[in-house]
């Protein structure tokens, strides 16, 4: 795991490129401290920052092709590195390391930028071939779980895998993009492309892009989730296929040279990658928890240690304060570069610190939920599907608007809007924190006028999903937005904060193509979510696993906003140069700090979401 940095821009020249990168590089250092190495030539310059987990000794980056032609650095992980570079020595290729760099670059000059298609893992790089007419490519992996921006500049592009770097270059200024603030308060993510600065984009996931001489970047997609075909396989094969999948993918990211952890929370996805690791390694394996002092409720280290038990690990428990969250959130801005929608990236944050002193690479259960249909909303909105059409011919849309004229709670409004929409318009990932009726009460104008992308955003992806069930849509919705846009975000930036590689198994890209297109029964069956999975892991996990509901990473905000936490909370909100004095209309976020405060209702979410939007602002773009 490490961070890569780059620029091309035939404006530029040697003397000017290197510092540019060696700079972009020490904004990155966290990401790499073992190694770091710069690449420079007239226009051209490659950075790269090393955390070492495969060949400790070779693999240093920039890497070069044997004549010197082609030049990679390379953020993530190959698993099947080791079967590909079998084959390319059998076809006479050469290799220097042991490294699954080596084989990435070796691999395109066997196939060009085809080579993607036979890469297994997570990754994200950058090749500039000077062979003939030159070259640059910059890549992503398939899921999007390493993430890779870039900034249009004179002639050029500039990139990295944090936006932070971009803004070191000092070729980028720092801008907000207050569409983006809407997307944010509205489902708390921002979708590909665009960030919340203006000007920085992502390369979505499975796509990569070619810069030509003129500077013009051009994006190409090599994998498509919204194409993965049904599976119509008979059950009995679905469930030997499952189980020999899901082995795979376990198996497949245990590959490293140095020691492997677990996150472990007591829910069933980690615990189920626990049991298939003692199974597959037959060692002693190490697990982190995270619980809160004094919040016996959402904490879940009973559940861990049950598991930790179980099978006989190594286990490690981590205690979270509420000062140590509220202090903890400027820090862990500073490595996002974006607002994190999340409380639990704070704890997952402390975790990474904690866990690295004991390992360097850590697994963990993200994905499951999403492939397998996990998370409630799903089977609420299959229940809302059947009373939407009758109640939007009863005039739904006209009632949830004059509900909303005369202050109707918002969570009712919310439900009320989503029952007066089509499936297609209603579902906006696994978090919708805001719908129409709501913005147009409680934004300020400006905010308003810039509202409108995210009403299309999901639509589009859902209309490219004919033949499909509603639940497989959902999945597929959230896989495309979701997962690479809030959770990976979170993944990445935390474990990469404490200089820790965290690897989910669960979104292997060749596991996620078995699980998408399966039949709903598979998914939800009888009121039970994730019906293989647990079915799978009867006789594995303890029965107190298999039957409990999810929780994740759960944080007692509201608890906390209500009680330590309220005094900083409101001085960071009503605080002169607030941005929030921008987005919402007089008195909004005086009354919602003053309903959390007399318990009349939870409104942590909304709070933390405009909260480190605030915190994010005066960082980023205020100072």
């Amino acid at each position: 795991m490490c961070g890569i940095c780059g620029v091309v821009s035939d404006t530029l020249g040697r003397e000017d490129i290197y510092p540019l990168i060696d700079g972009m590089n020490r904004s990155q250092l966290h990401r790499g401290p073992d190694e770091g190495g710069v690449y420079c030539s007239d226009g051209v310059g490659l950075g790269h920052r090393r955390l070492s987990i495969i060949d400790l000794a070779g693999g240093n980056q920039p890497m070069k092709s044997q004549d010197g032609k082609v030049t990679i650095v390379f953020n993530g992980e190959i698993y099947n590195y080791k079967q590909l570079r079998s084959k390319l020595i059998k076809k006479g290729c050469f290799f220097s390391s042991h490294s699954d760099t080596e084989v990435i670059l070796n691999q395109y000059l066997e196939d060009g930028i085809q080579c993607l298609k036979k890469l297994q893992g997570m990754f994200a790089f950058a090749i500039w071939d000077e062979r003939g007419e030159k070259k640059f490519f910059l890549a992503r992996d398939r899921i999007g779980i390493k993430p890779l921006y870039y900034a249009k500049i004179d002639k050029g592009i500039v990139f990295a895998s944090e936006i932070k770097a971009i803004l070191k270059s000092g070729l980028v200024d720092p801008e907000i993009e207050l569409g983006a603030i809407d997307s944010f308060l509205t489902v708390g993510l921002v979708p590909s492309p665009i960030t919340l600065f203006k000007g920085i984009n992502k390369l979505p996931p499975g796509c990569y892009s070619t810069v030509n001489k003129s500077g013009d970047v051009s994006i190409h997609r090599y994998w498509d989730i919204c194409k993965i075909p049904a599976n119509n396989s008979d059950s009995s094969d679905i469930v030997k296929n499952f189980e020999s999948e899901i082995r795979k993918a376990v198996k497949s990211h245990l590959t490293s040279d140095v020691p492997v952890g677990v996150f472990l929370s007591g829910g069933l996805d980690s615990s189920a990658i626990v049991a298939l690791m003692s199974e597959i390694e037959g060692q002693k394996i190490e697990t982190f928890s995270i619980g809160y002092k004094d919040n016996i409720e959402d904490s879940e280290l009973g559940y861990a240690e049950l598991v930790a038990r179980h099978f006989n690990t190594k286990h490690h428990e981590y205690i979270l304060e509420p000062l140590g969250f509220f202090d903890s959130m400027e820090q862990t801005l500073q490595f996002t570069d974006k607002p994190i929608d999340q409380p639990s990236a704070i704890a997952l944050y402390q975790l990474s610190k904690y866990a690295s002193q004991h390992v360097k690479v850590v697994l963990s259960g993200e994905g499951m939920d999403e492939v397998l249909g996990g998370y409630s909303i799903y089977s609420k909105m299959v229940a809302i599907e059947k009373v939407s059409k009758i109640f939007r011919a009863l005039g739904g849309s006209f009632w949830t608007k004059s509900l909303g004229k005369v202050g109707g709670s918002e969570k009712l409004i919310k439900h009320l809007d989503w029952v007066s929409e089509p499936f297609e318009r209603r579902y906006q990932s696994i978090n919708c924190y805001l719908t129409r009726t709501t913005k147009d009460t409680i934004y300020n104008r400006d905010l308003l006028k810039e509202s409108t992308r995210i009403d299309t955003y999901f639509s589009d992806i859902i209309g490219r999903l004919a033949g499909y069930t509603m639940l497989q849509k959902m999945n597929i919705v959230d896989l495309c937005s979701w997962i690479p846009d809030s959770v990976l975000v979170k993944a990445d930036r935390m474990s990469m904060a404490a200089s820790i590689e965290l690897r989910v198994p669960f979104l292997d890209h060749k596991f996620v193509e078995f699980c998408v297109g399966l039949p709903d029964q598979c998914k939800i069956s009888g009121g039970s979510q994730k019906h293989l999975l647990r079915e799978f892991m009867k006789n594995k996990l303890p029965d107190a696993i298999i039957s409990r509901s999810k929780k994740g990473f759960p944080v007692p905000i509201n608890e906390w906003f209500r009680g330590e936490l309220y005094k900083p909370l409101h001085d960071v909100l009503t605080s002169e140069g607030a941005i929030s004095r921008r987005l919402f209309r007089d008195g909004y976020l005086r009354d919602k700090l003053r309903e959390h405060r007399l318990g009349k209702a939870d409104n942590s979410n909304r709070l933390f979401l405009i909260l480190v939007i605030e915190l994010w602002y005066k960082h980023f773009i205020r100072s």
